[in-house]
């Protein structure tokens, strides 16, 4: 695998700067990257620079904030639903050089250096917990304090940094039905779908689509349309279950 290194964000106060430099196209990013998974926080290379453009050999006692923004669309829902570090304590605190890492608050944590002499850090920490669908992630913090013994950060972040997570994968499908017949249509024969979902779903507005073909092939010159409107849909594990027939919109 190659590793190409190169500036991906600043943060920049007073001329000094702390830099996020990019591995493999990445700079600080969740492991595993999958929705609703408990990750580590990945830092792919972290280093400062001062006034003149000289890297700073970081020493035992500076420290970092690290905080993260809630997901609005989830605090629209219900204030609270989602917080990036759930956990009481920080599970993983894996740094070079090495450092302690304590929670703040369910946004934001802390990490001090007990060992230095290097000009960059690299590591993970976590667990953060991944959003429950795709939304992005906010960075909205990123501060360095010299010796940790002001109020007031070195370097600290220009603008917010979005993480991305991706979907999972199910992990396995099954699907019968009790009349093995072809072209079987009567109101008794009932189709039954099985799965195990990629992660746990959420209980406020979490959703399993189930889509299938409107027309299908028989021995007759035409195709024939599935009757959804005599379709009825039950389940034990779900609250509520809906069937939508989508239609195509016509051509212009």
């Amino acid at each position: 695998m190659n590793i190409a290194v190169g500036l991906l964000s600043i943060l920049t106060v007073a001329r000094a700067e702390l830099v996020l430099n990019v591995d493999d196209g990445l700079d600080i990013f969740p492991v595993p990257d999958t929705v609703n998974a408990a990750s580590d926080i990945a830092i792919a290379s972290l280093t400062s620079t001062d006034g003149n453009d000289e890297f700073r050999t970081f020493k035992a006692g500076d420290c970092f904030e690290m905080e993260f923004s809630l997901v609005s669309s989830y605090e629209s829902v219900k204030a609270g639903y989602y917080v990036p570090f759930p956990e009481s304590t920080v599970q993983t605190c894996s740094l070079t050089p090495a450092a302690t890492c304590t929670k703040v608050s369910d946004t934001l944590i802390k990490f001090t250096l007990t060992a230095g002499g290097t000009t960059t850090i690299e590591g993970k920490i976590g667990k953060i917990k991944n959003p429950f669908s795709m939304a992005q992630m906010t960075l909205s913090g990123l501060r360095y304090y010299d010796g940790c013994s002001s109020t007031v950060p070195v370097d600290t972040m220009i603008s917010p940094m979005t993480i991305n997570v991706n979907p999972g994968t199910i992990a396995s499908v099954d699907f019968t039905t009790s009349k093995a017949i072809v072209g079987y249509e009567q109101q008794e024969n009932k189709a039954t779908f099985k799965f195990t979902p990629a992660t746990t779903m959420s209980e406020l507005g979490g959703a399993v689509v189930i889509q299938g073909p409107i027309w299908y092939d028989s021995l007759s010159a035409n195709k024939k349309m599935y009757a959804y409107q005599k379709i009825s849909c039950s389940s034990t594990a779900f609250n509520t279950i809906t069937r939508q027939f989508y239609r195509k919109p016509p051509r212009q």
